[in-house]
């Protein structure tokens, strides 16, 4: 959450499930972390001013959070989670994390 004048504005958070971990957290060698789950696989790019590539070894749904914004008097938000298919190199900009599953996403309420 953060304060931007009178406003609070939320970025939603989820409960996303990928599995257990099957290894350690792991350096990939190029300043990346990584962690892999029995469904999926978590990257992390801890680094403050470069971006960093990894090429994945299998396609992935990358899974992107949605909405968020202002919270209105009633406490409510909108915010949702998408998912989109890739492969090949990955970008992560500067302190930035993905969670990727090997499923896509489907539908729920």
């Amino acid at each position: 959450d953060r304060i931007y004048g009178d406003d609070v504005v939320y970025y939603p958070e989820f409960e996303i499930e990928i599995g257990d971990p099957t290894l350690n957290v792991f350096d990939t060698g190029n300043g990346i972390y990584a962690r892999n789950f029995s469904n999926g696989l978590v990257l992390v790019n801890p680094n403050e001013i470069d971006t960093l590539t990894y090429q994945l070894q299998n396609a992935y749904y990358r899974i992107i959070p949605v909405g968020g914004g202002v919270i209105d008097s009633e406490g409510n938000y909108d915010g949702m989670l998408t998912s989109v298919e890739v492969s090949g190199t990955l970008s992560l900009p500067p302190v930035s994390a993905v969670i990727l599953s090997n499923t896509m996403l489907s539908v729920a309420d």
